[in-house]
Parts: structure tokens; C-alpha cells; sequence
């Protein structure tokens, strides 16, 4: 279905769809169906970031996602700072203030501060306070997160017309819908 067809109640469809997936995780990781609003921002900005991220990749741009990565650390630190009232020793002043110097250097070099960049730093920093935030051990919250992911992915299917799944073989389309199960 292109996007020109895309009709209204397709869209709640797949949001109720979510919504469903979203409750049915909690419940599966013992939390009940208690309000999700941490969970969400936490899907939202993991998406956004893995599909910056993608995108870059797709279009030759990967230098600058790498970038994005490069500055990842310092935007973590800065949120721990902000967020988790987090305290620094000298020796870690003197590591951040070396790791600015770095990205400030790349930067220069590369000539601008890409926009693709800043959303893969900025979504993945803000994604581990999120995840910092949420009760839930590391096994749950990946199920969550992938359940609560799952519509999305399962609706893009849908929408695009299983997303060139079927035109490379069955070799290749086992791998892809199981490479994340090997990562």
C-alpha cells in the first residue's frame, strides 16, 4: 500500500496495535498494565535513533552517524549531570575535557556539525536515562521495548509491501528477519 492510500483508520489500527503489544509486555514482565509513558519515550527515541542511524548508513552518509557516536559519551555525561545529579573526580574532568577536545577536532575537520550527528547522540543519551529510569532488569526491558516496537515494524511491513522481503530468496530473508536474534 503506498503512502497515498494510507486511510485513517489504518493508522489506529496500528496505534491500538501498539497500545495492545505495550500493555501485554508489561503484563508478560510482571509489571501489570501500569502507565507506560517512560517506556514509550524510551521506544520513540531508541527508534528514532536506530532509523537515523539507518538512514545515514543507506545514504552514504555514515561518517556522520559515526560522528554522532563519537559525541554519544559526552552527551551521556552531560545528561548524568543533569538528570542523575551525577559528581566527577578530577581525573574524570580531565578525561571529558580530553574527549571534548577530540570531538571539537573532528568537527573542525569534518567542517559542520551535522544534524545527523546530534539526533544519534541526543536520541541514545536521552534513551539511557530513560532506560535508567525504568524498573525492569535488562532482559525485560529489551522485551518490552521489542514488543512494544513490534506493531510498528509488523504495520511498515504491511504498508510497503513486506519491504523487499521475498525478492532476494529464502537464504537472505531468514537472515535478515534473524540477524537480530544473532546480535
Amino acid at each position: 500500500m503506498a503512502y497515498s492510500n494510507l486511510e485513517g483508520k489504518n493508522v489506529v489500527i496500528i496505534g491500538g496495535t501498539a497500545g495492545i503489544g505495550l500493555a501485554a509486555a508489561k503484563m508478560a514482565a510482571g509489571q501489570g498494565a501500569k502507565p507506560a509513558g517512560l517506556e514509550c519515550a524510551g521506544m520513540v527515541l531508541l527508534s528514532l535513533n536506530w532509523g537515523v542511524f539507518v538512514y545515514a548508513v543507506s545514504n552514504g552518509r555514515a561518517t556522520e552517524a559515526s560522528l554522532g557516536y563519537f559525541m554519544l559519551p559526552l552527551l551521556t555525561i552531560l545528561v548524568g549531570k543533569i538528570a542523575f545529579k551525577e559528581v566527577m573526580g578530577t581525573a574524570q574532568w580531565i578525561a571529558v575535557l580530553l574527549a571534548v577536545v577530540a570531538v571539537a577536532l573532528q568537527l573542525w575537520v569534518y567542517g559542520s556539525l551535522p544534524w545527523i550527528s546530534l539526533v544519534v547522540a541526543s536520541s541514545f543519551a536521552l534513551y539511557g536515562a530513560i532506560r535508567k529510569k525504568i524498573v525492569a532488569d535488562t532482559m525485560q526491558g529489551l522485551f518490552i521495548e521489542t514488543l512494544c516496537m513490534a506493531p510498528f515494524a509488523l504495520g511498515w511491513l504491511w504498508l510497503t509491501g513486506g519491504a523487499g522481503l521475498g525478492q532476494h530468496g529464502l537464504k537472505v530473508d531468514s537472515f535478515l528477519v534473524l540477524a537480530g536474534v544473532y546480535t
